[in-house]
């Protein structure tokens, strides 16, 4: 996946994806999909569902991906945080403070979209 910094993200679910997998072309794809789809009549709507629901599907699952390894990553930092200061970084440690909250808009979606584990 390939991030396309250059281009804006149309859509809230565009915007939020984008932040936890980056602008890749799955993302800006899907961005410009459920933007015309917002955008267009119920029968042009219908035409671009199936495309829509396919790479919905996909994010999903990149998104369920990327929640796991951010958690591995935390629990890493917290593990070396501990061994070294014999407590838990705090959100003043700017990388676990952008850590935790990746974590939490993926979580978020994934309640959104009612993917739970």
């Amino acid at each position: 996946m390939e991030d396309k910094p250059d281009q804006e993200l149309r859509t809230k679910h565009g915007r939020l994806i984008a932040r936890i997998l980056g602008k890749t072309n799955e993302v800006m794809q899907f961005d410009s999909v459920r933007f015309t789809i917002k955008s267009s009549t119920k029968s042009q709507a219908a035409k671009l569902a199936n495309e829509h629901d396919t790479l919905l599907a996909e994010l999903q699952r990149a998104v369920q991906a990327e929640k796991t390894a951010i958690m591995i990553k935390i629990r890493t930092l917290e593990t070396e945080h501990f061994k070294c200061h014999n407590n838990l970084p705090s959100q003043k440690n700017q990388t676990y403070q952008e850590m935790t909250h990746q974590y939490s808009l993926a979580q978020r979606l994934l309640a959104t979209w009612k993917i739970q584990f």
